[in-house]
């Protein structure tokens, strides 16, 4: 076998190799918690379904108003499970969208079926963590539907998806010892979301307890529990939604 021969298998190996480890990577998202996989069930409260989407209905709820949720890169979404049940028991309809390859940059515009698939819905808002976040900034930018608002979980817009001159509500929940979407990038992006946005810092919280998963690389140690985290953010996500009404 001659040089170029070689040289050819060998690049061709390398590629091999390197696509064989993104396929990997992209298909071992980060698994949920048995506490995550607890609120997978319908109760009398809450009715629970898997199919495209995983949905939350309050059983004894008007569910007038939706919350469209993007998980956070190579997070397994029913680790959002517990904060989308609570939400639906307090009256709003929970879609979480599971994403191609864990990664909602392959499908941000997801939300736009969503809204044709419920037409019921009156208010939608549209959520996300993380990279989620991201792409649901970029879902406002980018699509013509009639939202009511942003939730923005430890997240915040691309630079191409600038919202500072959109009229939209918008909330945006960090966490003072999050390592990855520091409060640092927080401050430095705000001039990206409008100026009503309404800004909410968890104090002890980090990244990974935005969702209820193990740890992720790069991110800070919490002072808190991840209940506790829970807690505040469903009670600012509460207040946020209750003042459209």
């Amino acid at each position: 076998m001659d040089v170029l021969k070689i040289l050819a298998l060998t690049a061709f190996l390398v590629v091999l190799a390197g696509a064989g480890w993104l396929v990997g990577w992209v298909n071992t998202p980060a698994m949920p918690m048995q506490q995550a996989l607890d609120f997978m069930q319908t109760t009398q409260e809450v009715k629970v379904d898997e199919g495209e989407y995983i949905t939350f209905s309050g059983l004894n709820a008007n569910n007038a108003k939706g919350i469209i949720f993007y998980p956070g890169g190579r997070v397994d979404p029913k680790a959002y499970a517990p904060l989308m049940f609570e939400l639906a028991k307090r009256g709003a309809f929970t879609v979480i969208v599971p994403m191609p390859f864990n990664l909602a940059v392959f499908s941000p515009m997801s939300a736009s079926r969503v809204i044709k698939r419920y037409p019921y819905i009156k208010d939608w808002y549209i959520a996300g963590h993380s990279l989620g976040g991201a792409m649901a900034c970029s879902f406002v930018k980018n699509s013509a539907e009639d939202i009511a608002g942003l939730i923005l979980l430890a997240s915040y817009p691309a630079q191409g998806d600038d919202l500072s001159s959109n009229d939209l509500d918008v909330l945006s929940i960090y966490a003072s010892n999050d390592g990855l979407a520091t409060v640092q990038k927080i401050d430095s992006t705000k001039r990206l979301l409008p100026p009503q946005t309404v800004y909410y810092c968890i104090q002890g919280g980090n990244h990974t307890q935005f969702g209820w998963y193990l740890t992720q690389d790069g991110d800070g140690q919490a002072d808190i529990s991840r209940q506790q985290q829970q807690d505040e953010l469903l009670s600012s996500i509460l207040k946020f939604i209750r003042m459209k009404q």
